[in-house]
């Protein structure tokens, strides 16, 4: 009788502990999002750049959490020692099993001391080319001209390096066109002349360059090297490529297309047949 007793004592207090955890898991998430909600606020007033506030954001709110979870757990009756203990089997769980997510906290450290590129900035990463939307301890989130979010691991970033179209401002790039040997050097060039003075999105300053890069088994191959904004190098190139075909089309300037000669021999015939 005095187990059964001692059983219901127990069974009370553990149910009774465990109510008052779930309690206050439950005002913890409101007490949470409503500091998280202040703490914002306030950052949001402060004169902080917008990269270290977005960063500050994500490393204050996962703070938030990790403090409610463990008063949670305190309350539940978790003693201190087997607290302390579960922590350090799990910190080294976590250390084997997370060490590429701890090591995307570090590099996103990294990217917020030495800030290769900021919220706003056009980069290209691994291939992908994009503006930087988020930065956060794990990752970094970029919008690409399709209108797609491309979201990498902060450790990719930093292992294989970018490339920021953002930070001189401007960018050069190159432009091949293809023209027919009979026509005039001179007359070309002043075709293509012409078209990049008149673009919008071309640079004057520095000096556009229009020369002869090649001459190729079936064309003379001319550059066209021009500076633009960052935000209008397709722009510039897409102009560029339109009014080559008008202007070539004025001038009477041939774009080759690729020929092919086929000779066909007869075989002689058999026994003079």
């Amino acid at each position: 009788m005095d187990f059964l007793t001692q059983m219901d004592t127990l069974a009370y207090s553990y149910l009774t502990r465990i109510a008052i955890a779930v309690f206050a898991l439950l005002i913890g998430f409101l007490l949470v999002k409503t500091i998280k909600a202040l703490t914002f606020r306030v950052l949001g007033r402060l004169k902080i750049d917008a990269t270290l506030l977005a960063f500050l954001k994500s490393l204050l709110g996962m703070s938030y959490y990790i403090c409610m979870f463990i008063l949670v757990l305190t309350i539940a009756g978790v003693p201190s020692t087997y607290f302390a203990g579960v922590l350090v089997g799990l910190g080294t769980a976590i250390g084997f099993g997370l060490k590429d997510e701890f090591k995307a906290i570090s590099n996103g450290i990294i990217i917020l001391i030495t800030r290769p590129f900021k919220l706003g900035d056009i980069i290209q990463v691994n291939g992908y080319k994009g503006t930087v939307i988020d930065i956060q301890l794990f990752q970094t989130v970029l919008k690409t001209p399709e209108n797609l979010n491309v979201v990498f691991n902060n450790g990719l970033i930093t292992a294989n390096g970018i490339v920021n179209l953002s930070d001189n401002g401007t960018v050069r790039q190159d432009i091949i066109i293809s023209v027919s040997y009979d026509d005039d050097i001179a007359k070309v060039k002043n075709a293509l002349k012409n078209i990049v003075e008149k673009s919008k999105f071309v640079l004057q300053t520095p000096e556009p360059v229009i020369t002869v890069s090649e001459y190729s088994e079936t064309s003379t191959k001319f550059l066209i090297r021009v500076w633009s904004n960052h935000l209008d190098t397709e722009n510039a190139k897409f102009s560029v490529h339109e009014q080559i075909k008008t202007a070539f089309d004025n001038a009477h300037i041939s774009i080759p297309y690729p020929k092919h000669d086929i000779t066909i021999k007869r075989a002689s015939s058999v026994d003079g047949a």
